[in-house]
């Protein structure tokens, strides 16, 4: 069986804004992004970004309000069926009381 890695789109963010682009070489069909929350959350929202060309994002969906303790476990997961080469994890709210780092899946 073969090894899937993870591609890290956030790591221990705070501000608003983009994570890192991950390109997938060609378009896939379900692009999966785990959201994994650090503190006590008091506020924030991460959205998962797709995009054809890697230029004009399109926000999929989104955690809605971050809030409270997640033990150190995989908060939310958002999931994007479509076809799309690129994704990345996008803070549009600022993160409070804590960070939120972000990983993308793809098959």
């Amino acid at each position: 069986m073969a090894t899937v890695d993870k591609f890290i789109t956030l790591d221990a963010a705070t501000a608003i804004g983009p994570g890192a682009t991950a390109d997938f070489g060609s378009a896939q069909t379900h692009i999966t992004l785990h959201v994994v929350p650090a503190g006590v959350l008091a506020g924030g929202v991460v959205s998962l970004q797709v995009s054809m060309d890697g230029t004009t994002w399109v926000a999929y969906s989104n955690t809605g309000v971050l809030t409270g303790s997640f033990g150190g476990s995989i908060g939310p997961a958002l999931e994007a069926a479509g076809s799309f080469r690129y994704a990345r994890a996008n803070v549009d709210v600022t993160i409070i009381g804590g960070t939120v780092s972000a990983w993308l899946m793809a098959s």
